[in-house]
């Protein structure tokens, strides 16, 4: 009985182990993902930017932003550009300065 209790145990350990191997690796799947629509998103608002649509250019920038909103290095590029958009339309004030700020937190 206790031969067949401990291949009990170890078989639980070894599904327990395949399935936390297996979300590990949707979790890096699906950050590939976010990661390369982040990406997308980002160029197609450079495109819409530098032809003068900033309109699209701005909520290309915006949508990006939601995709990820945890990974700071391409979000402070981000928050960044849409705001050279309002910068370039003039619209000063809808400035989100303390969204810049909040990146550089903890």
């Amino acid at each position: 009985m206790s031969g067949s209790l401990a291949r009990i145990r170890i078989e639980k350990a070894e599904i327990s182990c395949e399935l936390k191997l297996a979300h590990k690796e949707i979790q890096s799947l699906k950050a590939k993902e976010h990661l390369s629509q982040l990406k997308t998103k980002k160029e197609a608002a450079n495109v819409a930017f530098n032809a003068g649509r900033l309109q699209e250019a701005y909520d290309l920038y915006t949508a990006a932003l939601k995709i990820d909103p945890e990974n700071k290095d391409i979000g402070s590029r981000l928050y960044s550009n849409r705001a050279l958009v309002l910068v370039k339309v003039g619209l000063f004030r809808r400035l989100r300065c303390w969204d810049l700020f909040s990146l550089s937190s903890p």
